[in-house]
Parts: structure tokens; C-alpha cells; sequence
């Protein structure tokens, strides 16, 4: 889906505890096996196994999330 105005949502039901990182991107993130969501300057991630929120570089931000977690990640294109 490509996102140019209003306010998105979406949720994800944690499958796991492990390392994940949810979030958006723009169309083009060049994501690979070892960078995805977060790991590049035009997107944004939270991985709640490591409790940071992500944008190239982490900070700790929320809380730990378990297997069958349901996380939204919201959007607002046009908050300025």
C-alpha cells in the first residue's frame, strides 16, 4: 500500500519473543537479510525484544512484548 496523505494503522500479532522490528518504510528501502524496517534513513521500527525503537540508529523506547502481543503501528502523513 503506498501511503500519500491521512492517518494509517496497522496491528501484528507477535508470533514470537524473539528479535523483530515493525514499523514503515518508504517503497524504496533497499531491505536485504541482515537490514529491514528501521535500518534505513526513511523508515521507522519498534523491536520489543530489544526494547528500542529504531531509525538507522536505537533508542530504548516502550515496553517488552511476548508471543501473541498485538502491537498497531500507527501513521499520520499529515501531522507536521
Amino acid at each position: 500500500v503506498c501511503v500519500i496523505s491521512g492517518a494509517w494503522q496497522y496491528e501484528v500479532v507477535i508470533g514470537t519473543a524473539g528479535i523483530q522490528q515493525v514499523g514503515w518504510a518508504t517503497p524504496t528501502c533497499p531491505f536485504n537479510n541482515e537490514e529491514g524496517v528501521g535500518d534505513f534513513p526513511d523508515s521507522y521500527a519498534y523491536d520489543g525484544k530489544r526494547v528500542r525503537k529504531w531509525n538507522v540508529s536505537c533508542h530504548p523506547y516502550g515496553q517488552p512484548w511476548m508471543a501473541g502481543d498485538v502491537i498497531g503501528c500507527c501513521f499520520d502523513v499529515d501531522a507536521s
